[in-house]
């Protein structure tokens, strides 16, 4: 008999726990995830946009784990809250983000030890700062868009992808770039006139607000200048205060 099956031994901790312990101290900068306190494998997070076209905007988001995470092919549903961002890569009516298409794979072939929370958050951040969103037959399809997948999350600066959750954002993107950076502009003050709303738990049964009692000192900090430290302390200082 194994240590780890041995009477006593410890329980052996989720993936998604141990994923979440280094999150702590390697999240993306402005990206910030806390788990829901009612649902089982669901996160809260938020994410704010200090640079480039969607800078000062302020976008929250849940993250749900599907059964037998970590598992080849068990990829995280995300889901953006209104005001909704203006991206292709966020369906306009839904929120819902495209997850498989960005990363073609999850923890096999070419992602595999690839796919992760912490890569996660990158792309979401990702989705943000790329320069070209290109409409290219098979590229980044789903269950074949591995290599331009991996490509996009190590650094490129360019999402490719045969279609597009949001497909007047990528026209837009493509065709009128002056309207695209109008409706981003819009949908930026919208995320700042939204940011006190609270995001609903994926079952409908709680809600969580990241910025009760420290929205304001949070808002004057983030103008100010902080340090991702600092801004993590004044967020978890704001779960603590959901919870009591």
């Amino acid at each position: 008999m194994s240590e780890a099956s041995s009477p006593g031994a410890p329980t052996p901790l989720p993936p998604a726990t141990i994923e979440y312990k280094y999150l702590m101290d390697h999240s993306p900068t402005g990206v910030y995830l806390l788990p829901s306190p009612s649902v089982e494998g669901s996160f809260t997070g938020v994410i704010f946009l200090r640079r480039g076209q969607y800078q000062n905007a302020i976008f929250k988001f849940t993250v749900v784990l599907p059964p037998g995470y970590n598992a080849a092919g068990t990829f995280p549903s995300v889901t953006f809250s209104r005001p909704l961002p203006f991206n292709p890569m966020v369906d306009p009516q839904s929120g819902v983000l495209d997850v498989e298409g960005g990363f073609g794979l999850w923890n096999e072939g070419e992602m595999k030890d690839k796919s992760f929370l912490v890569t996660l958050l990158t792309y979401i951040k990702k989705i943000f700062y790329v320069r070209s969103f290109s409409t290219v037959p098979g590229s980044g399809a789903p269950g074949g868009g591995a290599e331009a997948a991996t490509s996009t999350l190590l650094g490129s600066n360019s999402i490719d992808r045969p279609s597009w959750h949001n497909g007047e954002a990528a026209s837009l993107f493509e065709q009128d770039r002056k309207e695209y950076d109008r409706r981003v502009v819009a949908c930026v003050a919208l995320s700042q006139q939204g940011m006190y709303e609270p995001v609903v738990s994926p079952d409908g049964t709680s809600e969580f607000s990241w910025f009760s009692r420290t929205g304001e000192g949070l808002k004057e900090k983030l103008t100010e200048g902080m340090t991702a430290e600092q801004i993590l302390g004044v967020v978890r200082e704001a779960a603590a205060a959901n919870t009591e």
